[in-house]
This record gives C-alpha cells, sequence and structure tokens, in this order.
C-alpha cells in the first residue's frame, strides 16, 4: 500500500512539473504592449495583450492571451498558446488543430511552416532560421533567433525579417503574418514586455511604452492647388503646387504604416521631386504643410 502511494505522488510529482514545463509561455498576468496604427492615417495608438486565463483544449493545457482589440492579422481578440520543450503552439480555430509558432530551440537553417487556410490576403508562411544569439533582460540570458518570414507559394522570395526572443515572441508582433493588404488596424512593433519570469523589458522604439498620437485624419483626395503624381510611384514622386502664389511655409514628409518617418524635406519651388527607389513596395503616409495647414495623402510604391 505504501509503494502504491510513493508511486502515485512519483506520478503526481512528474505530471505536475510536465505542466509547471508547459507554462512556462506567457504566465498568467503577462502583458505586451505594441504600438498600433491604423492603414491611411499617422495615428499611433496602443495595443495590448495580457494573458488573462488558462484552458484546455484538445487535452492541451493552454493560456488564453488577450488582445485589447482585433488587428489586420484577421485573427479574433483571444489566443489560446501553450509551450512544450521550447516550442510554442497556437490554436488555429479555422484547421481545428494547433500549429507551431516559434521553436526557441532552433539551430540555423532549421524551418517550419505556419499554414493558413482560407483567410484572405494572406498566404502560408515558411519561417527559416538565419542565426542564433543570446540577449541578457535584467540579468537573465535570453534566446534569440533571427529569422526570415517568406510565402509558401514563392519561397524564393523574402518577405520581411524578425528577430523571435525567448519568453517574448517576435518583436516586431505576435503573429507577423504574411499578407497582402488590410484597411484596418496593425499591431507593432513590441514596445515593452511585463512578466514575472523576466520582469520589464522595453525595445526602445519609443520613449514611452504608452505614448500615443491620435486625432489626424486623412483628406480622402488631393486639395486644390497640389498635384502629387505618379500614385502608384516606383522610381519617384513629383509633389506640385499648381498655384503661382508665394506660401509661408512648404515641407513633405513621408511615414509608413507604423508611424516611423521615413523622408523629410522642405522647398521653395512649386515643384519638389522625391526619389522612391530606395522604398519597399507598400502603402505610406505623404504629409504636406503649407501656409500653416496640414494635409495627409495615401502613397502607394510599386517594385
Amino acid at each position: 500500500m505504501n509503494i502504491r502511494k510513493v508511486l502515485f505522488g512519483i506520478g503526481l510529482l512528474i505530471s505536475v512539473i510536465g505542466q509547471s514545463q508547459a507554462q512556462t509561455w506567457a504566465p498568467v498576468g503577462a502583458k505586451w504592449t505594441y504600438t498600433l496604427s491604423f492603414a491611411f492615417s499617422p495615428d499611433v495608438d496602443t495595443l495590448v495583450i495580457r494573458s488573462v486565463g488558462d484552458t484546455v483544449i484538445q487535452g492541451k493545457h493552454c493560456r488564453i492571451l488577450h488582445k485589447s482589440m482585433a488587428v489586420c492579422d484577421l485573427r479574433g481578440p483571444d489566443e489560446y498558446m501553450y509551450s512544450d520543450s521550447g516550442r510554442v503552439y497556437f490554436y488555429d480555430a479555422s484547421r481545428a488543430e494547433f500549429q507551431m509558432l516559434f521553436d526557441i530551440n532552433a539551430q540555423i537553417a532549421d524551418s517550419w511552416i505556419w499554414h493558413v487556410r482560407d483567410v484572405p490576403f494572406q498566404d502560408s508562411v515558411i519561417v527559416k532560421v538565419d542565426s542564433v544569439s543570446t540577449i541578457i533582460i535584467n540579468a537573465i540570458a535570453c534566446k534569440e533567433i533571427f529569422v526570415e518570414y517568406l510565402n509558401v507559394t514563392s519561397p524564393w522570395s523574402t518577405t520581411g525579417s524578425g528577430r523571435i526572443i525567448e519568453n517574448i515572441g517576435d518583436e516586431y508582433y505576435l503573429f507577423p503574418w504574411v499578407f497582402g493588404a488590410c484597411d484596418g488596424a496593425f499591431g507593432g512593433p513590441l514596445r515593452c514586455c511585463d512578466d514575472n519570469l523576466i520582469g520589464h523589458f522595453e525595445t526602445g522604439v519609443v520613449s514611452d511604452c504608452n505614448y500615443r498620437s491620435v486625432g489626424m485624419n486623412e483628406n480622402s483626395k488631393p486639395e486644390p492647388g497640389i498635384s502629387i503624381y505618379p500614385n502608384p510611384a516606383s522610381n519617384q514622386v513629383s509633389v506640385e503646387f499648381k498655384e503661382a502664389r508665394a506660401l509661408l511655409f512648404r515641407k513633405i514628409e513621408i511615414y509608413n504604416l507604423f508611424g516611423t518617418k521615413l523622408f523629410s524635406g522642405s522647398f521653395p519651388s512649386r515643384k519638389y521631386t522625391i526619389d522612391t527607389k530606395k522604398f519597399p513596395a507598400g502603402l505610406y503616409i505623404l504629409r504636406i504643410n503649407a501656409d500653416g495647414m496640414e494635409y495627409n495623402y495615401r502613397l502607394s510604391i510599386l517594385k
């Protein structure tokens, strides 16, 4: 009888240890704060993801991660995830199965695939490891993996890169999906992360983790007297004031959809041409300040 109790106790201990190892990812109370950007607008807000509890799906003990709002990755407000021996998995409701988000044990040239089914603007993603390293966060050594994200349908074309940090995930966003276009809100980059394992971590992309800049609207079409061409642009784009009247001040800026300023210049003449060869294909915000008024336009760059 005593032997049975001992064996039962050992089995229970092993089970508890196993569950503890499986839950090292996203301890309840963990929080990720990302920049929240909006298509066709330079407004900037915050997107917060919190680990709020536990649940069981298909026999897996999962963390529940709740987003402050659904964003352009076309996923719902809640994610169900678990970890096992350094691998983090997420539940894909569309396929009714778990998929691996990342493997912190991966080495150079390793790869894995996220499968996407019947989701607009998205393609399944190949994640390929380029290099590995270590980062020290609050005196804790965390592994970091530098990866490339590629479309499954065109794996010869790199569509993005990222850095996956142990206990944090991709430093840009939780799910850096590859997609073609979206008119909604975008999550990323990561500003800071807090949990009871590594403490508080800031990426330094903003001076204040809670920085917000909202309230600006995009003009749906150019104001009278302002011409922007060609749009879509390829190698260059020109901004021309059709009226010859003198202006007190003229300034032009270009932002990406994440609110990062990529170009700034002022000009005294009626026409100003910007070299756009260095800009990747995508959507941008072109901002013009003239006579104390500010106008924002959508700029598309094609390659």
